[in-house]
């Protein structure tokens, strides 16, 4: 059998091993139905290619052969549990007070690799996440990367990139 590095069930992994205060956190922001990925059950290699299949920016699941189908927003609702509503999810910040938060969301997670090339590394989320809850805030942002990185993106995505998800999940860390 093929090893595959699925993000979808190490994010499950993960997840389960939440308390009930972290729980309650995630279920805050509006992503309960994401703690549930745990219990889907399906194959790690099916799981991979479903992910793989998904075109995230035109909403299609696209099958080799060329044949697309559309992606309802109820329909990617009701598969990953994610909230659903009028409002849009910025990229970008529409405001002094969201580049405010993205600013200190950066400060308080982007790294230097020895290549210079700055970003938010795997390793500095998962110590928020899986490590004792000190603080409340934090964890909603290191959460909120984490999906975006491993669950909404999909997985042709290699790395968080704060410059485009750090938007994102500020706007859904607070629930707006």
């Amino acid at each position: 059998e093929v090893n595959f590095n699925c993000r979808v069930e190490t994010f499950g992994q993960i997840v389960k091993q939440f308390d009930e205060r972290k729980k309650r956190l995630v279920a805050e922001m509006g992503f309960a139905g994401l703690l549930h990925f745990v219990d889907k059950g399906l194959p790690r290699n099916l799981c991979y290619w479903l992910c793989t299949m998904v075109d995230v920016k035109r909403r299609v699941l696209v099958l080799k052969d060329g044949l697309e189908f559309p992606l309802s927003k109820i329909q990617v609702h009701w598969v990953l549990g994610i909230p659903i509503g009028p409002r849009h999810v910025p990229k970008v910040c529409e405001d002094d007070a969201m580049e405010n938060e993205v600013a200190r969301l950066c400060e308080s997670f982007v790294t230097r690799c020895p290549s210079g090339h700055r970003g938010v590394s795997r390793k500095t989320i998962l110590e928020v996440i899986e490590g004792p809850l000190e603080d409340d805030s934090e964890f909603k942002k290191a959460f909120m990367m984490m999906a975006v990185n491993d669950v909404i993106d999909g997985p042709d995505k290699l790395s968080s990139n704060v410059s485009e998800d750090a938007p994102s999940c500020e706007c859904c860390r607070e629930g707006k």
